[in-house]
């Protein structure tokens, strides 16, 4: 099967709005970008993370036990950006809230 680019048609209707309109308490997040600005695109799953760590209810721990699991497991030199790329999730929450207040729907699923 061969994955296709999702674009944008003459109405604007592309991959962002037609999630947002079937499933609207998504998180749609620009991990690629935060983990560039964490210093490493390949960081993004890190950002991933921290941001599913951030969400209540989600796991059965802190989110600093997943921080630490998974700095235990990536090697020494990417330590330090992949620990960037975790908590740039307060930066990605916080946007996410403003555009929500900006749009006018108070209510967060953060």
């Amino acid at each position: 099967m061969r994955l296709k680019r999702v674009r944008s048609d003459k109405k604007g209707f592309g991959l962002t709005a037609y999630l947002k309109q079937r499933v609207p308490e998504a998180v749609l997040i620009d991990a690629d970008g935060l983990a560039r600005q964490a210093g490493n695109v390949r960081a993004a799953n890190s950002v991933l993370l921290g941001i599913a760590a951030a969400l209540p209810g989600l796991l059965p721990f802190p989110a600093e036990v997943l921080e630490e699991a998974l700095l235990d497991i990536v090697k020494p030199k990417l330590r330090e950006v992949n620990s960037r790329a975790f908590l740039l999730r307060r930066q990605a929450l916080d946007e996410k809230r403003r555009n929500e207040k900006r749009n006018g729907n108070e209510e967060s699923s953060i």
